[in-house]
């Protein structure tokens, strides 16, 4: 198994493109592999919870892809539509968009260790809308 982490940093005045392009742009053709993925906004710090990851940025939003994948050839084939970016470490075909504040980085992370809790994604899930 491998997650998938985007991390995507977003023009905050362009965040509905953004969203419309994920959602419409970016469907995911090839399923073989996947256990699913969010995109999920970064929290912006507030309150007592003073979260560090994100730009500090104002006129920045910060978005995280996080996706389960079977294996890495999986996520190659079908994110990126090539495997060769895989075996020869080839340039990401991706093409910076407009509402990007700057380019979006790629990772890959092999679980190590688990942890489980009381609930199961099903009950908690249930508010947020799935896209093909």
């Amino acid at each position: 198994m491998k997650i998938t982490l985007v991390y995507w940093q977003i023009w905050r005045d362009m965040e509905e493109e953004f969203l419309r392009y994920w959602e419409h742009k970016l469907p995911l053709e090839e399923k073989t592999g996947l256990v699913g993925e969010f995109l999920s906004r970064v929290v912006e710090p507030h309150g007592e919870f003073d979260w560090q990851l994100g730009s500090a940025r104002r006129d920045v939003v910060t978005y995280l892809n996080v996706g389960v994948w079977r294996d890495e050839e999986s996520f190659a084939r079908a994110v990126l539509r090539d495997e060769r970016w895989l075996t020869e470490r080839r340039p990401d075909p991706a093409k910076p968009q407009p509402f990007e504040a700057c380019p979006r980085t790629r990772l890959v992370a092999e679980p190590r260790l688990r942890r489980s809790g009381e609930l199961k994604f099903d009950d908690i899930v249930g508010s947020v809308r799935e896209v093909s």
